[in-house]
């Protein structure tokens, strides 16, 4: 009886243990995910910055132009 017991409770803690290790990995995946998205999003936003900046010189240049 107690030893049937304790085996239902290994055999509880080890399908735990498999789904605590799932949600680790699928966490981890999230994770690596996030740092992906986050990285493309800066740099999309580095290059937009660039294309606004290139355009605010080049607004400036022809304001200056229409000024002579």
């Amino acid at each position: 009886m107690l030893k049937q017991k304790k085996n239902d409770l290994h055999a509880q803690l080890d399908k735990m243990t498999a789904e605590m290790n799932a949600l680790r990995r699928e966490n981890r995946e999230l994770n690596n995910k996030i740092d992906l998205q986050r990285d493309f999003d800066r740099e999309k936003l580095e290059q937009d910055n660039r294309v606004l900046e290139q355009g605010k010189k080049e607004l400036l240049a022809t304001n200056e132009d229409l000024k002579k």
